[in-house]
């Protein structure tokens, strides 16, 4: 699995643009976690890819959805699999954003709020220090394909496998991940397997790649790859 980096010259603002639709996600991964039973793992506040919608959350109690637009973006509040309410990103800031999910999201009011979450997010103006959304529609573009065509890798690996979990994109690390198990038996959160996915990009990083690294496998150690590299920062392989 192989995927092209930016150019050089559009690095920056692919990571800009990269860190604030991270940021933004966390309204979705934040809702979730304000109405939907806590997972062990986390994934109540896990992500999904549509292809037709963009980056999609989990129903809600009442049967309605969130979903991140990434062309023209913004996030809306599906119910029926209609548009019920929308959010256009452009010239807003992440807690307008936040002021809108709790008004519009049944559920969520006054006594019960969506807030962010205590995540090691990358620092970002749009998160960090309240500046406005600041659409950059070739760089949306970039994501949204790169998006797209991770998905589709990763969900043909999934599809050729007996053993594998949900592909969720994930809103600590913004990445596209499933586990692969060696048995229908084994437990995803006790038992080894192997982690596979994409990333957009990330502090040690900074272009898009796919890895792969083991879980409950301490002891052994990593074969060599004829593509791809050791991960800098954790036990495992990026291409």
């Amino acid at each position: 699995m192989t995927t092209e980096h930016p150019p050089h010259a559009d690095a920056q603002r692919h990571m800009q643009m990269r860190n604030a639709v991270h940021w933004t996600a966390q309204v979705l991964a934040a809702t979730q976690d304000a109405l939907l039973t806590h997972a062990a793992d986390d994934s109540h506040a896990a992500l999904s890819w549509d292809p037709c919608r963009g980056i999609a959350g989990q129903p809600l109690p009442d049967g309605s959805q969130l979903t991140l637009r990434l062309v023209e973006p913004a996030i809306l509040h599906l119910a029926g699999g209609q548009v019920a309410s929308s959010f256009s990103l452009d010239g807003q800031s992440l807690s307008a954003a936040f002021d809108w999910v709790n008004q519009a999201v049944p559920g969520l009011g006054a006594s019960r709020q969506a807030s962010p979450r205590n995540y090691d997010m990358p620092a970002h103006p749009f998160g960090v220090s309240g500046a406005r959304f600041q659409n950059d529609p070739d760089a949306l573009a970039q994501l949204t394909q790169a998006l797209g065509d991770a998905h589709q890798t990763l969900q043909r690996f999934a599809s050729d496998q007996p053993h594998t979990t949900a592909l969720w994109l994930w809103p600590h690390h913004f990445d596209l991940g499933l586990l692969w198990l060696p048995s229908p038996a084994a437990d995803p959160q006790k038992d080894p397997s192997l982690g596979l996915g994409f990333s957009l990009g990330d502090a040690a990083i900074q272009h898009p790649y796919y890895y792969a690294n083991p879980y409950g496998i301490t002891d052994a150690p990593l074969a060599s790859l004829a593509l791809g590299e050791d991960a800098p920062s954790w036990r495992g392989h990026v291409l």
